[in-house]
């Protein structure tokens, strides 16, 4: 017992001594002195959706994971120093509004509407680049996904609609107390043999050597740094940013007289979002048929309701790359 609780009283040190309540929970803010020195199996930049389930799952597995998260404990809006965007054109609201730094990245923002892949999304088109995989590459983690949120069993697909070119799937939406990531996967993220979560360290640079990749740079914006070494590294830190990295990436190789990118071409194009527009005005008749056939409902501890989206021979046809 005296064992245990030196143990108890050695792991609230080190949170009180990071200033971030948990073990395994770190903040560059509070670091002093030389630029901080960390090894990983596997470093992750990014704390968001993709971030924190991949860190969560590997540091399950046994690895050691270093997860670098730009922002705090809770996500707010961007700060501008981090997320001053330039714009040559139109101003893109995505990169205003859509944003958020913090465990659990833009799922404290997110409406929380899930509807997986179809198939047709898969498919190539001219001029477009291939997924390196397919639609039958993502199928097996469906489950995992609707248990981690809740989500009631049932088809996304719905009958009618394909003879007029169109053809209706069902969203899932999680209850909005499951929505935040960084609140599902607390206890994970907590626990001593969880992943090395370090916050207010914004991914810099990847760090290269002997012609591959080597570990990332964060930087605080008290002026800390930590360099982490590994083998391997994810980028999820959401499309802006994780195109920003690779792009400096990319012009070091160029730089240093190395093999460029693969796929460079495509680098920083074709980004995906939601595109809205007002296409009609909806007269209901019946406004009761019309919220059960379109509004929301709940059921089996999830909300669903019903988009609509082009059918892969229209989206063939007309050249659109519709995703869910």
């Amino acid at each position: 017992r005296q064992g245990a609780a030196a143990q108890a009283v050695s792991r609230a040190g080190r949170a009180a001594a990071c200033g971030c309540g948990a073990p395994m929970l770190k903040d560059l803010n509070h670091h002093r002195g030389a630029p901080a020195q960390r090894a990983a199996d596997i470093a992750i930049a990014g704390g968001g959706i993709a971030g924190l389930i991949l860190a969560t799952r590997l540091a399950r597995a046994g690895l050691r994971v270093i997860l670098l998260e730009s922002g705090g404990r809770v996500a707010q809006e961007p700060d501008p120093v981090l997320s001053d965007v330039a714009f040559l054109r139109q101003p893109y609201r995505g990169a205003l509004e859509g944003r958020a730094r913090g465990l659990g990245g833009t799922s404290v923002k997110w409406g929380g509407a899930l509807i997986p892949f179809h198939p047709s999304n898969f498919r190539p088109r001219p001029g477009w680049p291939r997924w390196p995989f397919g639609f039958e590459a993502l199928a097996p983690y469906l489950s995992e996904a609707e248990a981690l949120f809740r989500l009631g069993a049932g088809a996304y697909e719905e009958s009618g609609g394909a003879e007029r070119g169109f053809r209706l799937r069902e969203a899932k939406w999680p209850r909005f107390g499951r929505r935040n990531l960084a609140r599902l996967l607390r206890r994970e993220i907590a626990a001593g043999d969880g992943p090395e979560i370090w916050l207010n360290a914004a991914a810099r640079r990847v760090i290269m050597a002997e012609g591959r990749v080597a570990g990332v740079e964060a930087v605080s914006l008290t002026g800390a740094r930590l360099t982490v070494r590994a083998p391997t590294v994810v980028l999820a830190a959401g499309a802006l940013e994780t195109t920003r990295l690779l792009l400096l990436l990319d012009a070091h190789c160029e730089a240093e007289g190395r093999s460029p990118l693969a796929g460079r071409a495509h680098l920083g194009r074709a980004l995906q979002d939601h595109l809205s527009l007002a296409a009609a005005t909806i007269d209901a008749a019946d406004p009761a048929r019309l919220n059960a056939f379109a509004g929301f409902r709940f059921h089996q501890g999830a909300i669903w309701a019903k988009p609509a989206a082009p059918s892969a021979p229209i989206s063939s046809k007309r050249g659109l790359r519709i995703m869910p």
